[in-house]
């Protein structure tokens, strides 16, 4: 099975694409999973007839496509990355030729970075406008895969033109960065027609030029396409290229961040951190900052492994660093990860699982 994931800005039409890539796989005769990995949980509506299904079921769709879709969380009532382990794992047994995992561009958070990990992705594809604001997320995406993903993992991008003129950035962008443009597809009024029936664009226009379009990506997908390391931008590149110039500045970042630094800015506490430093910059870091002082009690983070591993190591570092006496002990409260997995919760003491950081 390759497993492909596409990221990309929200609103550009990641999800549009991501669906027509797996409606013309399977009109090629391929077994297609198509996974939708985004709370709002409408990338399988174009391969279901326009219609919406319950979260975390697998149905069959469109030409024998399985599709599935991530667990919906209510606006403002819960974290919207945490089902995506839960529903990894539902899948992992599920074998078809292709799995096509649609994910909205917030890899910052550790739950929607689950879909671009090695042991869940083959490749990813990285879906793109001209805007500025869209370019600046795919750097974004390719930050975070050189942390979870850093050797061979991304196919190349795709530009989805918004206009007939929005390309120069996006090449200079290409260029700076070693990846290819493997695909531009044209702004066309086919797309929302095909929307507004509820179909792939690909199932009711098969002969069209965006239909082309969306083919000459299956075939790098189905011929063993070429694999290029993720290298991101600086902020200070990216400013280069929104102003028309050349990025100058890649290069001494990615020597930095060979030698492991961790420099960093929090620019709503003030605080620059410098060094060997982990920096928390999940939503979540304060509760659990203010748990972990309670020595006598246990603390049980419904998160990503890696997450709770650097809560805990910034938070060991603050209270050695701002004690007086360096010989004291250190000590604070036993912390636990569910490692994103909502089996291990259980309200019987007994039957949880979980794992030690």
């Amino acid at each position: 099975m390759f497993r492909l994931a596409i990221y990309g800005k929200g609103g550009i039409g990641k999800s549009t694409i991501s669906a027509n890539i797996s409606y013309a796989l399977s009109a090629r005769g391929c077994s297609v999973l198509h996974v939708g990995c985004d709370p709002k949980k409408d990338s399988c509506r174009l391969l279901l007839e326009g219609t919406q299904v319950t979260t975390e079921t697998v149905f069959d769709g469109t030409d024998g496509i399985l599709c599935a879709e991530c667990q919906a969380v209510k606006p403002g009532t819960g974290c919207a990355g945490k089902g995506l382990e839960l529903l990894f794992n539902r899948i992992s047994e599920i074998n078809r030729d292709y799995r096509i995992s649609d994910v909205l561009g917030d890899v910052v958070c550790g739950g929607f970075s689950v879909p671009a990990r090695k042991e869940n992705a083959d490749a990813v594809l990285l879906i793109t406008s001209g805007e500025f604001m869209s370019v600046y997320a795919m750097n974004n995406i390719l930050r975070g895969l050189e942390k979870i993903n850093p050797s061979g993992s991304v196919m190349g991008i795709v530009l989805n033109h918004r206009t007939d003129d929005d390309t120069e950035m996006v090449q200079r962008f290409s260029s700076s960065v070693g990846i290819p443009i493997i695909c531009e597809i044209p702004r066309s009024d086919m797309f929302r027609k095909a929307e507004a029936a509820g179909k792939p664009l690909a199932a009711l226009y098969p002969y069209s030029p965006e239909s082309q379009c969306i083919g000459r990506i299956c075939d790098l997908i189905q011929g063993s396409p070429e694999l290029y390391d993720p290298h991101s931008l600086t902020d200070e590149d990216l400013n280069d290229m929104a102003a028309g110039r050349t990025p100058t500045n890649g290069a001494l970042r990615r020597y930095i961040e060979k030698r492991c630094m961790f420099d960093d800015v929090d620019e709503e506490r003030g605080l620059t951190y410098r060094g060997p430093v982990a920096m928390p910059a999940c939503t979540s870091h304060g509760a659990v900052d203010a748990a972990l002082r309670i020595s006598d009690a246990a603390v049980i983070l419904h998160g990503a492994r890696n997450c709770a591993y650097l809560m805990e190591y910034a938070f060991k570092r603050r209270l050695i660093n701002n004690s007086t006496v360096r010989d004291q002990d250190i000590s604070c409260a036993t912390f636990y990860s569910t490692c994103l997995d909502a089996s291990k919760i259980s309200t019987d003491p007994d039957k949880a699982v979980y794992d030690t950081v």
